[in-house]
């Protein structure tokens, strides 16, 4: 199910709710001008799944996965002039492995690994 923004209200447990039950779906977010500037899944209220943002002009801004509320994975984030800005590695329960930044011409200005953060085997 696709809602909108408006359609939804946050609980006292700080979660999203859409006709006073927990929402389970992707919402629409948008801008003054009506522009979709983000979709965002949702499971029993939480964030979990895609989660798309996209500057007023359309271009992609970040994309990324979360899981019961948590960023897992890749996360990537762009400059407005469509140069990629950031890379932030996950782990499946949510900790930093590695984070990379770019400035707006495209120079990597900081890679650093969180090896004490990895998946426990």
């Amino acid at each position: 199910m696709r809602i909108e923004e408006d359609d939804t209200d946050i609980g006292d447990d700080l979660r999203l709710y859409h006709q006073d039950a927990l929402f389970t779906g992707e919402v629409v977010y948008r801008d003054a001008e009506d522009r979709v500037i983000s979709l965002v899944h949702y499971v029993a209220g939480i964030t979990s799944g895609p989660q798309l943002e996209w500057y007023s002009d359309g271009s992609r801004k970040r994309e990324g996965t979360s899981k019961r509320g948590d960023a897992v994975g890749e996360w990537r984030s762009w400059h407005a002039n469509g140069q990629l800005s950031e890379c932030v590695l996950f782990s499946q329960s949510g900790e930093y492995l590695r984070r990379q930044r770019w400035d707006r011409g495209g120079n990597l200005t900081v890679d650093k690994s969180y090896p004490d953060h990895g998946e426990a085997n």
